[in-house]
């Protein structure tokens, strides 16, 4: 029997290893979190999870490569989260995932929550916060709460604040970061109503945008109260 090979990717310039992360786990892919319970947490959880239990385009076999060691592991899992799209079916999967991975947060870029609740809103931004390299974030208005698209949108503010304005951000940063948020509806909900209290089914772009002028109107005042408080 003639024995295998390895050899370390480590001793390969960076950008050759980038190259090879990259083909093998960049795919830009959408990976769907239907249930809270999966164990994220170190190389064989992570791989079984994606390879067994998600609803994702990935083969268990190309996940291996997070196998090989530590270090591979430690470089690879960051094209395996930045080159996805994570669809979660609720918040509370969401938040579950959030506090499993550690520090892979940071490489999350592209996130989608299908439902919400009040309840456990301002865990969900609190955790967001960490995923610095966010490029967008579309997240269910809660189902839980009834009123105007503008109503729904003070509700929201409440825990959205906490992730606008978080690390003692500027005006600047945390308008950065609102253009990053995209708010939907579910389709059979019915508690996001216009103002002659029909069901919105479907939040347009422009009715969007409208979310985040009202947004941009609450944040100039609270920085406004805070620039009065310093004087």
């Amino acid at each position: 029997m003639v024995p295998t090979t390895h050899f370390p990717l480590q001793k390969l310039p960076r950008e050759l290893r980038d190259m090879i992360y990259g083909h093998a786990l960049g795919t830009n892919g959408t990976v769907h979190i239907a249930a809270a319970g999966h164990d994220y947490r170190g190389r064989r959880g992570l791989k079984a999870s994606y390879g067994a239990k998600l609803h994702s385009d990935y083969h268990p076999r190309i996940l291996s490569l997070l196998l090989v060691d530590r270090a591979t592991y430690n470089e690879a899992r960051e094209f395996l989260y930045k080159k996805q799209h994570f669809v979660f079916a609720a918040m509370a999967d969401f938040n579950q995932f959030m506090r499993m991975i550690g520090d892979a947060k940071q490489f999350l870029t592209r996130i989608t929550v299908d439902r919400s609740g009040t309840s456990i809103l301002s865990k969900c931004y609190e955790l967001l916060t960490e995923a610095t390299r966010l490029q967008s974030f579309s997240i269910c208005l809660p189902q839980n709460f009834k009123g105007t698209l503008a109503e729904h949108i003070d509700k929201h503010w409440e825990s959205l604040a906490e992730f606008l304005m978080a690390n003692c951000a500027d005006a600047a940063e945390s308008l950065r970061r609102l253009a990053k948020i995209a708010f939907t509806v579910g389709p059979a909900q019915s508690g996001v109503t216009d103002a002659l209290g029909e069901p919105i089914r479907y939040i347009t772009p422009r009715m969007n945008e409208r979310c985040r002028e009202r947004v941009k109107r609450l944040l100039r005042a609270e920085f406004t109260k805070k620039a009065q408080g310093t004087k």
